[in-house]
């Protein structure tokens, strides 16, 4: 007992006087706990008080890993492994490993299988969760073999046929309550089974063991495409605005290890802030690093590694106040005890047993799951036969569903394709291109709305009269449509006044042009400070100070008949105009037609 107590204490475990009596009291007749007999040493001892039971659960543990170190024995020669003992942690836990987990090679009947996998768990120092699915996988495979000739006892005497049977039967692999496993989940276990096969091989283990049993491309199970950016699955800006209000209760009845509980809703703050405001993918945020903050210019940037690409030491911008949850939560994690396995990490692991430093990704899952699943209500937006919100379905809210809001939120601004791929940092543009597409009902319905809010430059009403004009005029024009026939002729290409739009009597922009326009006048004011820091003519100047006036006068007429209207039609226009730029975006911006003109006359 004095032995189990100073292993305990070694661990850094609490040390239970009330429980250490209560099992001193009823062991104290027992010649040895390590050599009683069998059955005369067990939990039912001590009825169902769970801390004594616990306690004398990894006493016993200490005892015998430490008796079967005393007689030379490995403990991975026995049938049944301690995962505790043998220090194999889960690469799930969010707390260090407590209860002893084992491993049970008992049901896998083959001998020679047998034999491998235990060798492969010998040498490859598994996770847990890894060792129990290849565990699990080959009692499929020996459930199969069992029932084949020979019950699958001799190696060399298995084919082609057996392994078409086991195929089959992880084919239609079910769970423990009848449901099928998803395709990924069957794929997974079947190539598991596969990998000991090959370990086996490699070994020596299997000389006898024939070609036929094996790989082979009738035996696989396809996997469905997959497009983790699928679209349609964002969290809608109403349900983060709900969420946003609700954050008190984030993190409550969370754990990591032995960080405190403020520490842990600390964390769990600085995780939602990252998933809703960079739009990265899990995994992504959970390894990011200590310094993943990078200041340039007074502009701050995310360091941040796409894991899945390959991709590494990535760059996104964030605002400041992102910046500073991060910075924030950087602080408290510098001040932590216990976590020096997690060094360099941002959110560093439970324990060392883990599979990484740093959490995983379901982290995430677990953390939105059970705050989700708490808030007293979360209106949806769509309207109930009431008039009311109906209830929003808490399932749609996991991780992945603030990439895809991400997302969306920047294809609704206008952003340009290419900058919204780089932000994604997608391989292929067609995946950024999806957030981009609009039925063509939905782009109908938006032009037919916005059409009749288009102004000329002096900012009075100048509806286009059908949805052919405004189609024909809006890609005429940088900054909103052009009405000027000979320019609408020539495709946007003709213009006489060389694109001062504001100045021009043709001039016709619509709500849906309001951002563009503010980022030309942006612009305009950076060429203004250039010109002036050259000490440019006057008149240049003045030229550029009239066209920025212009421009405003166009921004502030359009917003000025905007707050004219009532609440429910400016979201109309807003709803609409998202789509119209969605739409331009995905074909990209519409370019000044310039021609450059060489020394030698010749044009580009």
């Amino acid at each position: 007992m004095l032995f189990a107590l100073q292993q305990r204490d070694a661990a850094s475990r609490k040390l239970d006087p009330r429980a250490t009596r209560s099992i001193v009291s009823r062991v104290v007749n027992l010649p040895s706990l390590v050599l009683a007999p069998p059955g005369s040493v067990s939990p039912n001892m001590f009825g169902r008080t769970t801390s004594v039971i616990a306690h004398f659960h990894e006493m016993l543990r200490h005892l015998r890993l430490a008796f079967d170190h005393f007689n030379g024995i490995d403990p991975t020669e026995r049938i049944v492994w301690d995962l505790s003992a043998l220090g194999i942690g889960s690469a799930t836990g969010i707390r260090a490993r407590r209860n002893a987990g084992t491993a049970d090679f008992a049901e896998i009947q083959q001998p020679w299988l047998q034999a491998v996998v235990m060798q492969w768990a010998r040498s490859s120092n598994p996770t847990g969760s890894k060792l129990a699915t290849r565990i699990s996988a080959c009692m499929v495979a020996s459930k199969v073999l069992t029932l084949r000739p020979g019950g699958g006892m001799e190696p060399s005497e298995l084919g082609f046929a057996d392994m078409t049977a086991v195929v089959a039967a992880f084919r239609i692999l079910l769970r423990k309550d009848g449901n099928p496993y998803s395709e990924k989940r069957r794929h997974t276990a079947l190539s598991s089974f596969w990998q000991v096969l090959d370990f086996g091989r490699l070994a020596g283990m299997l000389d006898t063991l024939p070609a036929l049993f094996g790989r082979h491309p009738e035996h696989r199970i396809a996997l469905p495409e997959i497009n983790e950016d699928e679209i349609g699955k964002a969290v809608p800006e109403t349900v983060i605005a709900q969420l946003d209000r609700s954050q008190e209760t984030l993190g409550d009845g969370t754990f990591n290890g032995s960080m405190t509980a403020e520490d842990v809703k600390e964390m769990c703050r600085t995780l939602y802030a990252l998933m809703r405001d960079t739009g990265r993918r899990p995994n992504e945020i959970v390894s990011l690093k200590m310094g993943c903050l990078e200041k340039v210019d007074g502009h701050y940037n995310l360091i941040w590694d796409n894991n899945k690409g390959k991709r590494l030491r990535r760059r996104l911008p964030i605002d400041i106040e992102s910046a500073g949850i991060i910075q924030k939560w950087q602080a408290t994690r510098a001040s932590l005890d216990g976590f020096a396995h997690g060094d360099g990490y941002l959110f560093p692991a439970a324990t060392e047993r883990k599979e990484t430093a740093h959490l995983g990704s379901d982290f995430l899952s677990r953390m939105l799951r059970s705050w989700v699943d708490t808030l007293p209500h979360l209106d949806s937006e769509t309207p109930g036969p009431d008039g009311g919100a109906l209830p929003f379905e808490r399932p749609l809210i996991f991780p992945y569903a603030f990439r895809f809001a991400f997302a969306q939120r920047c294809a609704d601004a206008g952003i340009p394709l290419d900058i919204l791929r780089e932000f994604m940092d997608h391989k292929d543009p067609k995946t950024t291109l999806g957030y981009y597409k609009v039925s063509l009902n939905r782009k109908r319905a938006a032009v037919e709305l916005v059409r009749k809010h288009a102004v000329d430059r002096g900012g009075r009403p100048a509806p286009m009269p059908s949805m052919a004009a405004y189609e024909r005029s809006s890609v005429a024009a940088p900054f909103g449509g052009c009405a000027e026939p000979s320019n609408v002729k020539a495709g946007g290409k003709a213009c006489p006044l060389r694109f001062r739009c504001a100045g021009c009597d043709f001039y016709r922009p619509d709500p849906s042009y309001l951002p563009v326009i503010e980022d030309h006048i942006r612009t305009l004011k950076a060429e203004r400070e250039t010109a002036e820091a050259l000490d440019a003519a006057a008149w240049v100047t003045g030229n550029m100070n009239d066209e920025i006036d212009a421009y405003k006068r166009v921004a502030a007429n359009m917003k000025r008949k905007m707050e004219e209207l009532t609440a429910d039609e400016r979201a109309e226009i807003e709803e609409a105009s998202k789509i119209l730029r969605k739409t331009r975006a995905a074909n990209g911006r519409t370019l000044f037609p310039l021609t450059v003109v060489q020394p030698n006359g010749e044009t580009l």
